[in-house]
């Protein structure tokens, strides 16, 4: 169960942090104290910005940070607690993204003996711009509808709808004159305030109502809004807590828990439809395109998450629209660029843990066309990937050669295929035994060039359990000393050339290269690092984006580098966790599950519910005994077609396995077994 977070206003970091709530079809960008402080913040359609702020006056006290007691913050909604002392009035306003618009109420209580007349003025500053644009003249023309109480403002590309849902007891009345503005959030920019939007009604000593006001792109999704906004908020809050109530963790770190459940909802949150298919923003408010690379990252999570309908749809889009290759990123008009090394190879792992978590093996026929051009195109030089273009993810910096993170995708794309073995084999030409690392890059022709800087690259390969253990022993033992910090995992060593706290490929820590360092360390047994990792990303949900994970940060201070809410920053998080301190993985192909958990010695238990493989549910629990530690694995339905293959600590000297009368066998710390109803495991673990 995801609990509701409240801050208090003027406590540490208060005006530092952000909310953006997201529908994938609108979005809101605010400052936690209700400001819109820079040109990313206000109401958005998809890519096209609508609003620049919208600010409220009762009976002409303007709504401020000032009059603001606390904020209570869900995922999915943000609640602005507000006392306005001198009226003594208490006022809630709750903003709310769904698919036809941001909702805001204001649900306003009458602390006083007196009835009060009250005067709601909304100021609708209109912005209609995309991203790139920053001050400009366009001309609007503003209509009302006095059938639906809305304003519409038009330019000659865009347009946006606003006013009151239905309510009986309120009149509504639009006078004043229309102004343009030029203020400044950040950077200079120029709006339009269509006029005075004023809401009047009467209310009663201790009484409380509420007023919605409503923000779309056009009529019909305002039409849609006004007639249903309440029952739309209700429909949202029952579904969005069950899915949080039904799918989550439980561990010993409260603030991990949180974020397992708000990432999960801050990945749905980038999900987006458009006239050529569905698609994922890589990170709001501000990467408004559909990043094949981000999406790929993400999707891993999604498929842990249980989304498989959505990543389904997202590799279609992708593949529909590639041109001999997977598009580096699609813009919403349909216009694509495509210059990536590591796409294609991500492509093919997503796709390839796509179908054995759901035996959808009829998909991989419905874009059999895409799969054999990506590998028709596969060039390799003794097992070293030829790598065309720099267009890795460190797309800031010139790596030259085959890049480790590419070399590596690749062998995890075509794993199990003589070529996939070929190119795992390259990997060992990565190696330095002088400096116990790996290279960033191997130049074929001529290695006596390839330079030694020690990346996060490496991660992947170790995430991916590609480097023999020896070697990733040492490789992670430098991650942990030179690359972790406080607030993850850093992009470069500390010691290395060129190093930057602040760079952004050249030192700061990023979500996505935290989100490896736990993969990794926990593939290779060294749990508290990886535990590490886990709660830097958790923490991060509460810093600066709420309930969401920032793209990157200063690796020394925190400063927030980039966007405050990164897809694939959440889709590592859920994803390290299922598949890697869980331990979960299916192979419904094979009819396999494996379960290799990783209980950290200081944790008395975790417990994952909800877990969705293929059509059933899975609620697994570990705890600690005197003895060792006791699993309990719960389908919703019998899975007796479904072999287990667990996995458990080196340590662990004896198993034994209730509640399956199949198959089973048991041999030091692994067992399998056929499973027939609820199991429950005993482990003895021999002190180390």
């Amino acid at each position: 169960m995801i609990e509701k977070i409240i801050y208090k206003n003027k406590q540490t970091g208060f005006d530092k942090k952000t909310t953006t709530l997201s529908s994938g079809m609108y979005f809101i960008h605010r400052d936690l104290n209700g400001n819109f402080s820079n040109k990313w913040s206000g109401i958005w359609a998809q890519d096209k910005k609508l609003l620049d702020y919208f600010a409220i006056n009762i009976n002409d006290f303007w709504l401020s940070s000032t009059d603001i007691t606390s904020v209570e913050s869900i995922p999915w909604s943000t609640k602005y607690n507000r006392e306005i002392k001198s009226m003594q009035l208490t006022i809630k306003e709750s903003n709310y993204a769904t698919n036809n618009g941001i909702i805001c109420t204001l649900t306003i209580t009458n602390d006083s003996k007196e009835k009060k007349n009250l005067n709601l003025n909304l100021e609708a500053a209109i912005n209609l711009r995309t991203k790139y644009d920053n001050w400009h003249n366009t001309t609007y023309t503003k209509k009302i509808n006095e059938v639906r109480n809305c304003v519409t403002v038009s330019s000659k590309n865009s347009a946006a709808t606003f006013g009151a849902g239905r309510v009986s007891f309120a009149n509504i009345i639009f006078s004043g004159h229309e102004t343009y503005k030029d203020h400044y959030p950040g950077n200079k920019q120029r709006c339009f305030i269509p006029g005075n939007y004023t809401v009047n009604f009467e209310l009663e000593p201790k009484k409380t109502i509420t007023i919605p006001f409503l923000f779309t792109k056009n009529v019909e999704d305002f039409d849609i809004l006004h007639n249903n906004w309440a029952n739309i908020i209700e429909k949202n809050d029952t579904k969005l807590n069950h899915e949080t109530n039904t799918s989550n963790i439980s561990t010993p770190i409260n603030a991990l828990d949180y974020a397992y459940s708000s990432s999960k909802h801050a990945i749905n949150a980038h999900i987006s439809n458009s006239y050529f298919g569905q698609g994922m923003f890589a990170g709001l408010p501000w990467f408004l395109e559909y990043w094949g690379r981000d999406t790929l990252w993400t999707a891993l999570g999604l498929i842990d998450s249980g989304e498989f309908e959505t990543v389904k749809n997202l590799l279609r889009t992708m593949a529909a629209n590639g041109k001999n290759q997977i598009p580096t990123l699609i813009n919403l008009d349909g216009t694509a660029k495509y210059y990536s090394a590591d796409v294609d190879p991500l492509f093919l792992c997503v796709l390839h843990k796509y179908i054995k978590t759901t035996n959808d093996v009829e998909f991989a026929n419905e874009i059999k066309k895409t799969i054999e051009i990506i590998i028709s195109r596969i060039k390799l030089k003794h097992n070293i990937i030829i790598q065309e273009n720099n267009g890795t993810w460190m797309d800031s910096i010139k790596r030259n050669g085959t890049a480790i993170d590419v070399q590596s995708l690749w062998a995890k794309a075509l794993e199990g295929q003589k070529l996939g073995t070929q190119i795992k084999t390259g990997i060992k030409k990565f190696w330095s035994k002088k400096n116990k690392f790996f290279y960033d890059t191997y130049n074929i022709k001529n290695t006596k060039q390839t330079e030694m800087i020690k990346t996060s690259n490496v991660l992947i390969p170790l995430m991916f359990g590609q480097i023999p253990a020896l070697n990733a022993r040492k490789t992670l033992t430098t991650i942990n000393t030179d690359f972790l910090s406080f607030f993850g995992i850093q992009t470069r060593g500390t010691n290395e050339k060129d190093f930057d706290s602040k760079g952004y490929h050249t030192g700061s820590v990023w979500g996505l290269t935290t989100g490896w360092g736990a993969c990794a360390f926990l593939k290779y047994d060294m749990i508290k690092p990886g535990v590490e990792c886990l709660k830097s990303m958790a923490y991060d949900s509460e810093r600066y984006g709420i309930g969401t994970i920032s793209e990157c940060l200063d690796a020394k201070t925190g400063e927030l580098l980039g966007s405050p809410m990164q897809a694939w920053s959440s889709g590592l998080l859920v994803h390290a966790v299922d598949s890697y301190l869980f331990g979960i993985s299916a192979d419904l192909i094979k009819n396999e599950l494996t379960l290799e958990p990783k209980l950290s010695d200081d944790w008395g238990h975790m417990y994952l519910h909800g877990k969705k493989i293929g059509n059933s549910i899975l609620d697994l629990t570990i705890d600690r005994t005197t003895y060792g530690i006791k699993i309990k694995i719960i389908f919703d339905e019998f899975n007796n077609h479904l072999k287990c293959k667990l996995k458990l600590p080196a340590n662990c000297v004896k198993i034994s396995i209730k509640g399956t009368k199949k198959e089973k066998h048991v041999e030091g710390n692994r067992a399998t077994f056929k499973i027939d109803e609820i199991v429950e495991i005993k482990a003895k673990l021999a002190d180390m």
